[in-house]
């Protein structure tokens, strides 16, 4: 486990970073988020290489897709425990993410149930998903048209892939690969200007925003 500094301050007024903001090889979140092309789906399976530096009372998404009043499918924290969002509905998991350690967390969204993973440990099994609302994934908040619950900390590298890649525990690998199944891939590594460059092959490159 890498151990981190604090993340910096929300920015004020609503300014627009020039550019991704990156602390050594990790994307640098304080009240931005990336957007990416990919309208929300299921059955999928989100995952993260996350450090927060601070735990809103209220929660925050590592990856979501929230419609205002109509829920979304995403990974979140509640308080510091794992949870997911899904439609329609919020479940939280008794496992705690610790602050400033890099940790790998993952949501399968399948057929059957969802399942919460922590360093490639099963912590919960919850409701499965339906899979509705074109709205995309973001990266760092709960959705594109709901601009709330803002991931702050650091991520090293995010993918998004169709189907459920995790039914068994795991060892997770301390970067993404591509593959057949990968749709959205980012590293910190891999970025141009307010762009984020996407490893998958899949052409999804993300934008940089802040609300």
């Amino acid at each position: 486990i890498l151990i981190l500094g604090a993340a910096a301050a929300l920015p004020r007024g609503g300014q627009q970073p020039a550019a991704v903001q990156v602390e050594g090889e990790s994307f640098q979140f304080a009240g931005n988020y990336i957007e990416t092309p990919v309208a929300r789906f299921a059955p999928v399976t989100l995952e993260a290489w996350i450090a927060p530096s601070v735990l809103p009372p209220s929660g925050c998404f590592i990856i979501g897709s929230d419609i205002r009043g109509s829920h979304g499918i995403g990974l979140a924290l509640s308080g510091s425990n794992l949870a997911f969002e899904y439609l329609v509905g919020f479940e939280v998991s008794n496992a705690p993410v610790p602050l400033r350690q890099l940790t790998h967390v993952a949501a399968v969204f399948g057929a059957e149930n969802t399942r919460l993973y922590r360093s490639g440990k099963l912590v919960h099994t919850g409701a499965p998903t339906k899979a509705y609302g074109d709205t995309p994934f973001v990266i760092g908040q709960i959705g594109s048209t709901n601009p709330d619950m803002f991931f702050i900390g650091q991520m090293r590298c995010v993918r998004i892939s169709k189907g459920e890649r995790y039914k068994d525990d795991f060892t997770p690998t301390e970067s993404f690969n591509a593959d057949d199944n990968a749709l959205v891939i980012y590293d910190a590594k891999s970025v141009d200007g307010d762009r984020v460059i996407d490893l998958s092959g899949k052409g999804n490159d993300g934008k940089w925003k802040t609300p």
